[in-house]
């Protein structure tokens, strides 16, 4: 990834569990994941139960197309 290829958001959710599916299918496709809001109250990382201030997940913005449609099957391309 160059300097210039920035992260973009890809998807917010509001269970670690939703999180948990998403980022391992991207990283099983070879994208680049971060996930940012994993610390979930006391119960801290893993815990797959609901956030309160909700988890993202983020992608090189040159692979965000990909991504979304492998999350996304046959949903429209952003704009």
């Amino acid at each position: 990834m160059t300097v210039d290829n920035a992260w973009k958001l890809l998807a917010s959710f509001d269970f670690g569990y939703e999180v948990d599916f998403a980022e391992a299918t991207l990283a099983g496709a070879g994208i680049p994941v971060v996930v940012k809001g994993r610390e979930a109250g006391i119960w801290g990382p893993g815990f797959a139960g609901p956030s309160s201030q909700g988890l993202s997940v983020w992608v090189p913005a040159d692979r965000i197309a990909e991504a979304r449609e492998l999350l996304e099957p046959g949903a429209e391309p952003a704009t």
